[in-house]
């Protein structure tokens, strides 16, 4: 009886040691960055942008990349901080990834419509998403359907990386 007593203690420490070492259950907090959508009307660039702080299961840097723009995609505009998000949902990552600090974000082309300025506050909210979440993140670009391509939604030129939010805008 004492033996398996000892053998489940043991299977037990080494499960929590595994799940220690792996950072299984950890969070990272991430800035996710959203539209004052009363600023949105009349106010500057400066004032559009909110960063708000999430908590998301923490991963793989590229799964963490995921989880941070999928946080920002699933914000609803909320009465109490007039905020929301130019990520609609039916917008559809394929992949992330990240070679020296350039995250390449690769779009579907299924359902990837909107407006000029739709598609300049998305590039904005991802690309402040991600620099301001994750200090190795520099730059990110914009694919779709793993190809490069001139725009996401046919107004803004994408054919180069995006140090800063301010670049789309």
């Amino acid at each position: 009886m004492k033996h398996i007593y000892f053998k489940l203690l043991v299977i037990l420490a080494i499960i929590s040691l595994f799940m220690a070492c792996t950072g299984f259950g950890n969070k990272v907090r991430v800035k996710v960055v959203l539209l004052n959508m009363n600023a949105l009307q009349t106010g500057s660039i400066e004032e559009i942008l909110l960063e708000r702080t999430d908590e998301v299961s923490s991963g793989g840097r590229t799964e963490l990349y995921g989880k941070a723009l999928k946080c920002l995609q699933e914000k609803k505009i909320s009465a109490d901080m007039q905020a929301g998000t130019a990520f609609k949902n039916q917008y559809k990552i394929n992949y992330i990834k990240e070679v020296e600090g350039e995250v390449t974000v690769d779009f579907s082309s299924r359902n990837l419509v909107g407006t000029e300025l739709e598609e300049r506050l998305l590039i904005a909210q991802i690309v402040a998403t991600l620099t301001g979440s994750f200090e190795e993140v520099s730059r990110v670009r914009f694919t779709v359907d793993g190809e490069p391509a001139e725009t996401l939604m046919g107004h803004v030129c994408i054919a180069y990386s995006f140090a800063s939010p301010l670049e789309a805008v």
